[in-house]
């Protein structure tokens, strides 16, 4: 869904979840860091979702606060804010 804000084409964005899905990183990293790396994209989509701000706001306030408590480990969620931020200036100038 974060890629199809960004203009990106779903069959690109299918096969994009797809790789990721089948290598290691499902392995290695999602039993121990699932909610944090699972929910990080979801503030971002509330971001660029074309809504009205009265709705947004509560939204973006909601999951982010969802993404923070699932699981609180600073390192993780800074460096996923870091590339989140990055794929914004890229994407949406």
């Amino acid at each position: 869904m974060l890629f199809k804000l960004f203009g990106v084409k779903i069959w690109v964005a299918a096969l994009g979840a797809a790789c990721l899905f089948f290598s290691s990183f499902v392995q290695v990293w999602w039993t121990s860091n699932a909610p944090t790396f699972a929910f990080a994209p979801w503030p971002l989509v509330v971001f660029l979702l074309p809504i009205r701000p009265w709705l947004k706001l509560p939204l973006l306030f909601w999951t982010s606060a969802v993404w923070v408590f699932g699981l609180v480990y600073p390192p993780f969620m800074i460096s996923e804010a870091f590339a989140l931020a990055i794929l914004l200036l890229a994407f949406r100038r």
